[in-house]
């Protein structure tokens, strides 16, 4: 392990906070380096005043709020740019949980209680697949995409670890949101999708594609990927979004409702929802969204004033549809 490495463990239990540094500090990474947040929103705060290198989190933080939910807002307080390594701890490591957390790619998922040799493992080759995406972004940086070739021509590790490099530098790339570099990510994406079907692959290339808002190509993959794979949370989230910037609002509204039922824990994508509803007057389900947001939002990192003031402003709304119709029965009758 490495010594020099600064950690966040966000966990409500004391206990497990303690238990975790303990472990950590047997594996030789420093105390001072060390970190704890006992809920979301002191995870936030610590990770807008330090840069840590990995960060553990607990799926359950108690009052409401989840680990799901925390990784949510570290994206969108674009805290996570420099890309730390993100473990999930949990007891629970249901199906519904893990497809959650995959909206936002952990590098590792660590079922409680934890173990000194099987965090050792898990941290070790994490850090040795980070150092070979180093290399791969290097090669890249000299001499182009044929570097990246070239390397995995040299090396021989298993089929899986390549297309983990090469997703990882096509990634890095796009994350710098130059578009001159968008030729290259391409190039690498159809590349892997073409050898190995590489399903991450898949994924950062309809990233791309939705920002290029290259439709022709991206509407004929989604239709793919939704075939393959017809729950998975991050191809209905960006069959939604695709469809939402084309103006098909039913289909993205659709899309977005399947997605919801996979993960509950999404608020954005359930504000979203509700925006909808209220627009096409939908309000038997509004009404259940409206309870739905209103126990998410309390305590949890969304707990700001613009969306409790948006949740009433639409429970306003619903409720002035509601009198209107009653009105009009009574008008009628």
């Amino acid at each position: 392990m490495r010594r020099s490495q600064s950690v966040l463990i966000v966990d409500d239990s004391s206990i497990i906070q303690q238990t975790t540094k303990l472990i950590l500090i047997n594996g030789q990474f420093q105390s001072a380096n060390i970190f704890c947040a006992s809920n979301a929103a002191e995870a936030v705060k610590f990770c807008q005043q330090h840069t840590f290198d990995i960060l553990f989190l607990d799926f359950n933080l108690g009052f409401g709020s989840t680990g799901l939910q925390l990784l949510e807002r570290l994206h969108h307080n674009a805290l996570l740019q420099h890309s730390p390594l993100i473990f999930i701890l949990t007891a629970d490591d249901s199906p519904a949980v893990l497809m959650g957390f995959s909206e936002y790619q952990p590098d590792d998922y660590l079922v409680k209680p934890l173990r000194l040799n099987t965090l050792k493992q898990r941290l070790e080759y994490s850090f040795e697949q980070r150092a070979m995406n180093d290399r791969a972004f290097m090669h890249y940086q000299q001499v182009g995409i044929s570097g990246i070739e070239l390397m995995c021509t040299q090396h021989t590790p298993p089929l899986t670890i390549h297309c983990t490099t090469i997703t990882a530098v096509a990634k890095r790339l796009l994350n710098q949101k130059q578009p001159h570099l968008y030729d290259d990510i391409s190039a690498l994406l159809i590349l892997l999708q073409r050898l190995y079907q590489s399903f991450p692959a898949q994924l950062l290339l309809i990233q791309l594609w939705l920002q290029q808002q290259n439709f022709t190509a991206l509407d004929p993959l989604l239709a793919q990927l939704r075939r393959s794979y017809p729950n998975h949370l991050m191809v209905l989230e960006y069959s939604a979004r695709a469809a939402l910037l084309q103006h098909k609002i039913t289909q993205g509204y659709d899309f977005w409702l399947q997605a919801h039922n996979v993960s509950k824990n999404n608020l954005q994508r359930l504000l979203g929802l509700l925006w909808i509803e209220s627009h096409f007057q939908n309000h038997s389900a509004m009404q259940q969204h409206l309870r739905e947001a209103i126990s998410y939002l309390r305590h949890s990192v969304w707990d700001k004033p613009c969306y409790h003031a948006f949740i009433i402003w639409l429970q306003l709304q619903h409720s002035d549809k509601k009198k209107l119709t009653c009105r009009t029965f009574m008008a009628h009758n």
